[in-house]
């Protein structure tokens, strides 16, 4: 009897896939943040209980990723909520500083009053502050936000990145309306991070934060972000009985042919470009050089898509 394959590591897993990544740097999060719900994934589930919810053990496993120190740069969070042990982020800083060129913290609103000391105690000006909004409204006059200006506006020792979901999470793909404008979107962060204090935002490019829970049946739908407009539009299959094949029948054709692609088409921006790879993928599926049976792939250039539409956007001068 022939012997199951040996498990691989947790380096050999993630190494070659790490190396793999275009950018100069990488930011690895083993989230301390990630719900445990019931329906998180079994395999999600005991890895964040075995190896995420211990300190020690986490510090560990980012460790292991230090062949590629002069890339990766490991994120780092609190364990107050956990253990309620002062002094978690500094314990990390000190263990993961000795391999890592860049290190970046991680807080929520809920814990940035009491984790911004200890961030500013540490970090050094080419580290990273992640500061996730979680879903409070990116409204100036809102008390939430004028606290988090407030907390914020003393601290100097590195970068502060101001983290939000654009798109609620309780929208689904049968929730959308056929080619119209997708509801509960807050994209706003883009246009006051300054104003709030950080000096870059960040989101899920696209797409919204997804719990990692084991799938549900099977309802193609794709969510495509208007350039012109800041918003983003859904396109979901219109028959009862859904197939994987009502991506290339009818959400294609659909987008192709919408609104928003004439828009983007008569902008004196390129958003449309084949410097798109999301645009040139789903012409690649239209013409039939692409698949186009897979719900990971269009959850893939939604994010492709929206990428290239926000750095067109900077290079043409409409973020700064």
């Amino acid at each position: 009897m022939r012997k199951a394959p040996a498990e691989k590591s947790f380096e050999k897993v993630h190494l070659p896939i790490l190396q793999r990544i275009k950018s100069p740097y990488v930011f690895v999060d083993l989230p301390v943040h990630m719900d445990q719900g019931k329906d998180t994934q079994d395999v999600v589930l005991e890895f964040l209980r075995r190896v995420v919810d211990n300190r020690e053990l986490r510090t560990e496993y980012m460790l292991k990723l230090a062949p590629l120190a002069a890339k990766v740069i490991p994120v780092i969070s609190t364990y107050f909520e956990k253990d309620n042990l002062p002094g978690s982020i500094g314990i990390q800083e000190k263990t993961l500083r000795v391999k890592f060129q860049k290190l970046a913290f991680r807080t929520s609103f809920r814990t940035l009053k009491n984790d911004l000391t200890a961030v500013a105690g540490c970090a050094k000006p080419q580290d990273y502050f992640f500061v996730d909004l979680e879903d409070i409204p990116v409204d100036l006059f809102d008390a939430e936000i004028i606290l988090v200006k407030d907390l914020l506006k003393s601290f100097t020792a590195c970068p502060i990145i101001l983290l939000r979901s654009a798109l609620s999470k309780n929208i689904t793909n049968s929730g959308l309306d056929h080619g119209e404008v997708v509801p509960k979107v807050d994209n706003e962060l883009m246009n006051h991070y300054k104003s709030i204090g950080g000096n870059s935002f960040a989101d899920y490019s696209g797409i919204k934060k997804d719990d990692v829970t084991d799938g549900g049946g099977i309802s193609p739908g794709f969510i495509f972000y208007d350039a012109t407009q800041n918003q983003y539009y859904g396109f979901r299959t219109t028959e009862k009985k859904k197939k994987l094949e009502h991506f290339l029948e009818i959400i294609i054709p659909k987008v192709l042919n919408s609104d928003a692609t004439r828009r983007m088409h008569a902008s004196p921006l390129p958003f449309l470009s084949m410097d798109n790879k999301g645009w040139d993928i789903i012409n690649k599926m239209e013409s039939g050089t692409e698949k186009s049976k897979s719900a990971a792939k269009f959850k893939r250039i939604s994010m492709e898509h929206y990428l290239h539409c926000i750095k067109t956007r900077i290079d043409g001068g409409e973020l700064i």
